[in-house]
């Protein structure tokens, strides 16, 4: 299929339920972003991210409160997936609340994946 071959992903998201995902995580190596946020507390707008941090596969990346995590939302533009632990329920909800970015990404939640998997503690 054409979108797995150009790693269309808006495609992608559309045709593979989100619970399959994982099963793309092969294809999309040297693509991924793995990311988890650090906030204040609870949700916006009372609560706020402190800080970001973003691993490619090779390096790290932080964006921080008051200095660079206004640079985020292009940084995370370049990735085609993303990866993160209760992102879904969590991090991605945040910041799109937060900061109004959309995510387009395939969006691998490990932590979904370990719980069908029966590998993490309740």
């Amino acid at each position: 299929m054409q979108a797995f071959i150009t790693h269309d992903t808006q495609r992608l998201n559309q045709i593979i339920p989100s619970e399959l995902h994982w099963r793309m995580i092969p294809n999309f190596f040297g693509e991924i972003a793995y990311l988890d946020i650090e906030t204040t507390g609870g949700t916006p707008p009372y609560h706020y991210i402190t800080a970001i941090a973003v691993y490619d596969g090779k390096n790290i990346y932080n964006f921080i409160h008051g200095q660079n995590l206004d640079e985020f939302p292009k940084f995370i533009a370049r990735f085609k997936a993303i990866a993160t632990f209760f992102g879904k329920g969590f991090d991605i909800p945040f910041i799109k609340q937060e900061m109004g970015i959309e995510f387009p990404q395939v969006h691998f939640d490990l932590c979904m994946l370990l719980r069908k998997l029966d590998c993490t503690e309740d």
